[in-house]
Order: C-alpha cells, then structure tokens, then sequence
C-alpha cells in the first residue's frame, strides 16, 4: 500500500507526532498509522468506505500546500445538518469575512440520486441572483481542498438564524409589521424562482433564514436540494419535502407545477400570522391526508380542538396582531393558496388565466394603507383600507354606519390635540406603523361618562388559567394556551396605552383651545374685573338719575315712577351681576389640568406595573420548556402573574375615566364661566340702552316741547342732551362724566367668542 493517503469519507485523520491517524468514524477499532515523510504536495489514494472488513480506494485530486488549516480561513462550528449534508461557518480571521459553507455527507447513505440532487442544488443556486434568495460565493483557493470527491457551496452567512427560531419565541404569530415584511420578502423570492420555471417544492420556516442588511431584517430563502427545473419535467417521483408544509399532489406523487409551492407559501404565511401551522401538524400522513382531504375550498385551516373535535374554519383565529381590514384580505388570500385543487390554487377562478394572480393581489395587501382611528367612548380600535384620494369626510360617513356616531357628532384630533379637516386627504394622517394616528371623540358623550362596562369577558384560555374553565378544555396544548393567554394580557397592556395616548390627545386639545381663548380674550380671572367695573358705573349712574329725578319733585309722581321703578330692577340686576363677576385670585380647574403632567397621574404609573407583568410573562414563555410543561404547570406559573394583569387594568380603567370625567367637566366648567361672562357683558350692554331710553322719556317729560330739539346732543345721540332748565343742565352733566367713564371701559374691553360648549 502507498505511504501517504489521505484519509476522508467514513475517517477523519490527523497529525499525532511523526505519523498520520486514520480514525474510524464509524466506531470501528481499526487504527491506522502510516509513516510521516515529506510534507503532503499529493495526495494519491482516497478511503470511500469499507466493504467487508477492506477498503475501497479510488484516486485523489492533487492538492498543494497545507491545506488541512484552509491558512487564514477558520471553522467556527456546523451551524446546520440534514439527511445527505451540512453546512459549517467558517472565518477569514484576517479579514473577518464569514462564509456558509455547505457539504455533502460522503457516507454508505450517499446514493447517486442524492449526488445528483446535490449537484442540481448547485447548478440552480448558482444561476440565480435575488436578494431574498441565499446568494453563493466564490469558495476560497484556500478552501478548494474540501471538493475531495463532491464540489462544495459556499455562502453568504447570515448570523440571525433561521424563522423557526423566531416563530418559537413569538406568541400568536408576529407583529403586523413582521408580517408584512416576512411576506414581502419570501414572496418576491418565490415568485422570481416561478420566472426562473423553478419549483422550491420545500419551503419552511427551517428554509428560511434572516440577515441584516443596513439595520434591517432581510428574510432569504434557502436550501434548493429539492428543487426542480420544470423544464426538464414535473412529475414527482417519490416524496420530498416536510408533511406539514408539502402540497398534496407532492405527497401522493403526482404532476405539479409551481403551484406546489403556493400551498408551502400559504402554509408558512399562515403559521407566522398566527404562531401554528395550518393542517393538523401533529397527524401521522396517512390519518393527515384522510382528515385534510375533507376540507372545503374556502378552509384555511384544521384543528384539533380541546375537546377533542376536527374543527374546519374559513377565518383566521382571533388571537392575532393584524387589523380587521389585513385579516380579511390575508383570509381571502389564503382561501385560494390553500386549495386542494393544484390547478386552481393561487388563481381567481374569474381569471383562468392569470397564473400568477396570486402574488398580484398579494402586492395589493402589502401596499394598503392603513388608516387607525382610536375610537375614546367605545375604547376600541377602527381601522380603515384606504382608496385613492379618499378625503376625511368620506371615512366619517363610514364611522357613521360602521360605529354608530353620526359625522355631526364626531370629533376627530390628532395626537397633539389639533382638530383635522373634513377635506383633507386621509393619507395624510398615516403613521410610519401600526400605531394610532387619531382619536374618535362623540359630542354626545362629551360629558365623560362611559357608554360601556369595564367587565371583561374572559376567553376560555384565560378561563382555564383561572381555574374556572370544564374538564374538556384542559386537554389544551400548553404552549399555545400560554401564548393565547399572553396576547390576552398583551391586549390589555395596549388598551392602556391607547386609552392614555386619548387622554393625552384630549388634553392636548383644551389646552389648545383654552391658550388660544385666553391670548385672544383673556383669562376669566382678567375679564370679571372689568365687566365688574361696567356694572358698578352704569348702577351708580341709574342710581344719581333716581335721586336727581326725585329731588325734583316732579308732579303728577306717574311721569317717573314707571321708569324709576324699572331702573330699581336695573340696578338690581346689575348688582347681581357684580356679585357673578366678583373678583377672585382663584384659579380656574382647568388651569390645573392644562399646566399638570400625564405622567405623573396615578393611572400612568398603573400602566408601567402593567408592562412590568407583561415583561415578567413574556420572558416565562420564552424559558419554559414547553416539550416537558402541562396545562397544569402552565397554569401554576402563570395564575398570579395573570390576574396581577387584570387587577391593574381594571384599575387603571376607572382611574382614566376618572381623569377623563374631571378633566370634561373642568372644560365645560370653563367654557360654561366664560359663555356666562359673554352673555353679563352683552346684558350691560343691553341695560346701558335701556337706561338711556327711559333717560331720554323723562326729559322730555319734564321739559317743554319747543325745548327738546335743542336738548340733543350735536355729537351722539346716545348721550343724553342738554336741558335748558338748571336742574336738567346739572343731571346731564353728572350721566355724562359717568357715560365717558363706560365708554373707555367698553373701548378696552375684548369682544367674547361664540362660545359653545362642544
């Protein structure tokens, strides 16, 4: 036997002292040792495998170098392995550039068509150039001595893992945010393999894999070794692919085009919207296809339920994290990339045709916009698909019939409290997420008090996490009943939120309108001085007319005593009035509220234990092992940390409508002091005219007729005249001294806003 082999396939060798080991890695006890003597340059025999005791030995390639150490490369570890293969991460510790490298198990199992699969795999891989698509890389010279007898892929590396990785730490799917980008990138990558005419015929979450580039996720597809070339025909000859995720006509061998991978994409789509797989993923594949086969067309989804039943459902479940407008699309969109039927799957059955319709109405789903309007009464969530141009009044039609409030009735802010306008574009109020761009108020219900009950209505998971649910339904499976119940207490965490966010939005808004109020008009506390000041003259001034008339003594007494006893009720009034305006250093409540800080309030700090108990469940489902945990252990864990939840949202709830109502009521308070000044201030005005006219009656009682022309003043008409009498010329002087003293005050004095109090 030759003196220098090179030992690979079921045997691994390495340097010990002066001679070469080869290692049985098959637990066989032979060990071979073969003499060292110049530095391997050519390698001549290779090991494959041993036949009966002996070795087959085929020729090698020449090699040069040490390549054993790949010089600057490194292997970091194997970062993935399947059937007939595996994939390392290897290293340039000069440069620090990171490769996936991936290679063909040389073992007894390594059949031709699995040598052939491989090389497909790369041939495919190697034409293809999409940037959710894993992308190959030149293999180093430095790395060539691994293509021993099998050429090797490498890779880029993508450090962020794979998506099963991701869907085992999210409960009840992803984000709506994740969801849409997950989409967007997998499908354009499956959709630019369907221009390549290829088939992935294997997509799953362990298919997927997750890199950041310029501070974002990118979802890439990987794995090709079972994908076709229908060019080169499409019948399925034995059975590939993961059960859960494979088309039907995949599993019973038949024709398939790349329809195969809508159901694989639909499948997937579906299980990271809602955190589980679609079809009975538990099922063995004879029983699977027995009870998946039953399903209807519009069935996107069977469970097995805990109580023990198949359920067939056309909708997605209600513990996800899209909004109703995206729920129903994606639910329309899954209802034809779910069907049994290859040839019309992922097709409008209106459009034969179009094949491929399905990525087109997916671009439209991906596209729409959202429009979220917090509706404050109700405490729910409206969310709107938004058409071209549509403007602000048409979606207030909509809330209208959709909501129950007429669009007379509704006020609309934004967040920092602005009113929005009926004809500006809707567009303009989207928010870069899924947050809330606006905030519904009712007119009707201005008056703080809530139109609905603070009593939750538990769904069964969190029943039977309480202890208060039937015997069937602890035959729930444990990790989903966690998860259920954590996107409960999750909801809670963001009504809070977003019933703060309302409040804060509301405040913003009197604050708003109480600056603008008082740089316009002034404050209350500023106004009552001076309508004091218009009341006290013009009472002192029907006063002295009372007594100057009176000291007159004019007879018959019916020439004045109609109009004296009318100034006694004037001045009354004004008196009245003076007592309203009284001046006070008293702040006004509202003052309070629009100079406090929301975050100091009870309810907020209330919100911060509530993110607390989420933070504390939230990592209780990330550690527990749910392979070993029950419904029971589950349950013990969670209780305490659930009804804390509970507790605080109650609580949290009737401390913001506390503040809500005391918050209103201060406004209306406010508003109600300021109409109130509007309209003392307008009754002087109209107590002044009247004074003057029964002034001017009593003069001309009291003078002659041929007097009264010359009575009349020159300049306004609305002083009284001058009299020719002595006693007249003294009593008109004296009203007005008194009328020059109220017009300057009048002259000084704001006009009041139409005030209303909505």
């Amino acid at each position: 036997m030759h003196e220098r082999l090179f030992i690979m396939g079921l045997f691994s060798w390495c340097q010990h002292g002066s001679k070469y080991l080869a290692v049985n890695l098959h637990a066989y006890s032979d060990i071979l040792l073969f003499p060292d003597t110049k530095p391997l340059t050519y390698i001549d025999v290779v090991i494959v495998q041993d036949i009966k005791g002996g070795f087959k030995l085929m020729p090698a390639v020449e090699m040069e170098g040490n390549q054993e150490t790949g010089d600057n490369w490194k292997n970091v570890k194997t970062i993935g392995k399947g059937t007939f293969g595996f994939v390392e991460l290897w290293i340039n510790e000069e440069t620090l550039e990171e490769l996936a490298l991936k290679q063909i198990q040389v073992a007894q199992e390594c059949k031709p068509n699995v040598v052939s699969m491989w090389k497909k795999e790369i041939e495919i891989m190697k034409k293809l150039d999409h940037r959710n698509i894993i992308r190959v890389r030149d293999t180093p010279a430095e790395l060539k001595y691994l293509e021993r007898m099998y050429p090797i892929l490498a890779m880029e590396y993508c450090s962020l893992g794979n998506l099963r990785k991701d869907l085992s730490r999210s409960y009840c799917g992803f984000s709506e945010a994740n969801v849409l980008h997950f989409t967007k990138d997998i499908s354009a990558a499956v959709a630019y393999l369907h221009t390549k005419q290829i088939v992935h015929r294997d997509i799953k979450p362990e298919n997927i894999v997750l890199k950041e580039i310029d501070n974002k996720v990118v979802y890439k597809l990987i794995d090709l070794g079972y994908a076709k070339d229908l060019n080169h025909g499409s019948v399925c000859k034995s059975f590939v692919g993961t059960l859960i995720y494979v088309a039907p006509e995949l599993y019973r061998k038949e024709h398939y085009t790349h329809t195969a991978d809508y159901w694989s994409l639909g499948t997937v789509i579906f299980e990271i919207i809602t955190g589980y797989q679609p079809f009975l993923p538990t099922y063995s594949p004879v029983k699977w296809y027995e009870e998946v086969h039953k399903k209807k067309d519009d069935h996107i989804s069977v469970q097995y339920m805990p109580d023990e039943s198949i359920h067939f459902s056309s909708e997605l479940p209600k513990c996800i994290k899209l909004c109703s407008p995206l729920k129903q699309s994606f639910e329309k969109w899954l209802k034809t990339m779910l069907l049994w039927d290859a040839d019309a799957r992922g097709n409008d059955s209106k459009e034969k045709s179009s094949k491929q319709w399905c990525f087109q109405q997916l671009e439209k789903i991906l596209e729409a916009q959202i429009l979220r309007i917090y509706h404050v009464t109700k405490n729910n969530l409206l969310c709107y698909m938004l058409e071209p141009d549509q403007r602000i009044d048409a979606i207030q039609n909509i809330i209208s019939m959709e909501a129950d409030v007429p669009s007379n009735e509704q006020i609309i802010i934004k967040g920092d409290g602005h009113l929005i306008d009926r004809q500006q574009f809707a567009k303009d109020f989207l928010s870069n997420n899924d947050e809330v761009s606006l905030f519904l108020l009712d007119k009707r219900n201005l008056n703080g008090k809530p139109d609905y009950s603070t009593h939750l209505k538990y769904p069964e998971q969190v029943q039977v996490i309480l202890g208060n649910a039937n015997n069937k339904l602890n035959n729930y499976e444990p990790k989903r009943l966690f998860a259920e119940t954590l996107y409960f207490c999750k909801n809670l965490e963001e009504k809070s939120r977003r019933l703060i966010q309302s409040i804060a939005a509301c405040r913003r808004s009197l604050a708003n309108d109480h600056e603008q109020i008082l740089s316009e008009k002034g404050h209350p506390c500023d106004i009552k001085p001076q309508i004091y000041l218009k009341a006290d003259i013009l009472s002192k001034r029907l006063q002295m007319n009372e007594k100057k008339f009176q000291s007159l003594n004019l007879k018959p007494p019916e020439t004045y005593n109609d109009v004296i006893n009318d100034w006694n009720k004037m001045i009354s009034e004004l008196e009245k009035i003076k007592s309203f305006v009284q001046p006070s250093e008293a702040k006004e409540e509202i003052d309070e509220f629009v100079s406090s800080n929301i975050s100091t309030t009870s309810f907020n700090e209330r919100y911060e234990t509530l993110k607390n108990i989420l933070e504390e469940l939230n990592d209780l489902y990330t550690s527990m092992n749910f392979a070993e945990a029950t419904v029971d252990t589950v349950q013990e864990d969670v209780k305490d940390l659930v009804e804390n939840c509970i507790t605080e949202w109650e609580a949290l709830f009737e401390e913001c409508h506390s503040y809500r109502i005391s918050l209103n009521s201060s406004w209306v308070s406010f508003l109600k002091t300021t109409r109130q000044l509007q309209e003392k201030n307008k009754r002087i005005e109209s107590l002044r005219e009247e004074e003057i006219s029964y002034f001017w009656k009593l003069i001309e009682a009291v003078a002659p007729k041929d007097e009264q022309q010359s009575m009349r003043s020159p300049v306004q008409e609305c002083t009284p005249s001058f009299s020719s009498t002595t006693n007249s010329l003294e009593l008109i002087n004296d009203n007005k001294l008194l009328h020059n003293d109220f017009e300057m005050l009048v002259a000084d004095f704001p006009d009041f806003p139409d005030l209303s109090l909505n």
